[in-house]
C-alpha cells in the first residue's frame, strides 16, 4: 500500500520538441531516440494516423506491408510502444470518431523503424473486445511474450499472448476499470467526461500490471500471473485487484526501470511521479500545460505529448523531460 505525500521534484526543465496543428496521443522513442506520434482519427486536424518528429517537424511515416510495396491501411491510431530490434509496436483499435470498431476489428501492429516494412500484426479475437470498446493504451513484457490493454471505451483488460495470438478479456465492467466520476475539474474548469481504464503500465520486475480509470483517482494494481491462469483466469482476476490509493487523475502512465512511476496529471496540467515510499509528487514544479497525454520512457529522458483534449485550441506539444539530476527518494519495495 501506498502513502502519499506531495512534494516538489527538481530536474532539468522541459525541452519543447515540436509543436503540431494536428493532435495527437501516443508517443514512442525507437533505435536511438527516434521519436514516432499518433494522431487518432477523432482529433482536431487530422492529416494522417503516424508521424516521425524530425528536428521539430513532423514528417508522414507509412509503414507498408512485407512483401509488396502497399502502404498499410491504419483506421485509428492510439498508441505506441518502443519495442526490441527496432520495432515500433502501433495499436490500431479500429474505432474512429467513437462511432464503435469497424471491421476486421482492433490489431496491434509491428513495425521495422528502419525499412518502414510490416514485421508483424495481431489481430483480436472476437470475445476480447466490443463493439463500443475502445482499446485506449498498452505496455509489454520486455520480452515480447505478452501485451496489456486497456478498454476504456466497454471498460475492461485485454491481454494478448503475443507466441500463439490469442487475446483474452478480463475485468469487463468490474467496478474498478469503470468510470467513478462523470466530470473532472481541469485546471479549474468543470470537464464533463467518462472514460474508463485508460493508463496501464507493467513494474520492471513485471509482477505487476497497474492502472486506473482516466475518470477516476483511484490506482488499482493486480499480478500478472492471474492473467495466465487457464481455468476460471477473470474471477481470480477480480479476487486479486489491489487498491495502491489515491492518484491525481491521470491519462497516461509509465514505469522507469528503477521502478518510478511516472503519471500525467490532466486535472492540473502536471507531471507526477510515485514513488512506492513516498507516495506521488509533483516532478516539474512551475510545469502545467493542457492535457498531458501519453508519456515514454527512454533512459533518463521522458517523453510526453500534450493535446489539449479540453481547449481544441489547435496546437499541441511534445516535450522532453530530463530525468538525469533527478533527485528521488527511496522508491521500491
Amino acid at each position: 500500500m501506498l502513502s502519499f505525500f506531495t512534494g516538489p521534484l527538481h530536474a532539468e526543465g522541459p525541452e519543447l520538441l515540436a509543436r503540431s496543428s494536428s493532435q495527437w496521443t501516443g508517443i514512442a522513442a525507437v533505435s536511438g531516440n527516434r521519436l514516432f506520434v499518433s494522431f487518432p482519427a477523432w482529433g482536431n486536424g487530422y492529416r494522417f494516423p503516424l508521424g516521425e518528429v524530425v528536428r521539430g517537424r513532423v514528417r508522414r511515416f507509412e509503414p507498408r506491408e512485407r512483401e509488396q510495396d502497399s502502404k498499410i491501411v491504419i483506421h485509428n491510431a492510439q498508441s505506441l510502444k518502443r519495442g526490441a530490434g527496432g520495432l515500433l509496436w502501433i495499436l490500431d483499435n479500429a474505432n474512429p470518431d467513437f462511432r464503435g470498431v469497424r471491421p476486421p476489428g482492433p490489431r496491434l501492429l509491428a513495425v521495422d523503424v528502419e525499412s518502414g516494412r510490416l514485421v508483424a500484426e495481431y489481430k483480436f479475437s472476437d470475445d476480447s473486445y466490443k463493439r463500443d470498446s475502445y482499446l485506449n493504451d498498452f505496455c509489454m513484457e520486455a520480452w515480447g511474450e505478452r501485451a496489456y490493454f486497456s478498454d476504456s471505451g466497454a471498460g475492461g483488460i485485454v491481454m494478448m499472448d503475443l507466441k500463439t495470438g490469442i487475446s483474452r478479456r478480463f475485468l469487463d465492467k468490474a467496478p474498478q476499470v469503470m468510470a467513478e466520476t462523470p466530470r473532472l475539474v481541469i485546471q479549474g474548469v468543470p470537464f464533463r467526461i467518462t472514460s474508463h481504464v485508460n493508463g496501464i503500465a507493467l513494474d520492471p520486475r513485471e509482477e505487476y500490471l497497474y492502472f486506473s480509470a482516466l475518470s477516476g483517482h483511484t490506482l488499482y494494481r493486480i499480478p500478472v500471473w492471474a492473467f495466465h491462469l487457464l481455468f476460471s483466469a477473470d474471477l481470480v482476476a477480480r479476487a486479486l485487484v489491489e487498491p495502491q490509493g489515491m492518484i491525481p487523475a491521470s491519462d497516461g502512465m509509465a514505469f522507469d526501470h528503477e521502478g518510478r512511476l511516472f503519471l500525467t496529471g490532466i486535472e492540473t496540467g502536471q507531471i507526477w511521479a510515485l514513488t512506492f515510499k513516498k507516495g506521488t509528487e509533483v516532478l516539474f514544479p512551475g510545469f502545467s500545460i493542457s492535457w498531458p497525454d501519453s508519456l515514454a520512457v527512454e533512459g533518463p529522458d521522458l517523453f510526453l505529448t500534450a493535446s489539449d483534449i479540453q481547449n481544441r485550441k489547435g496546437f499541441y506539444e511534445l516535450y522532453r523531460l530530463s530525468l538525469g539530476e533527478t533527485q528521488f527518494s527511496e522508491d521500491t519495495e
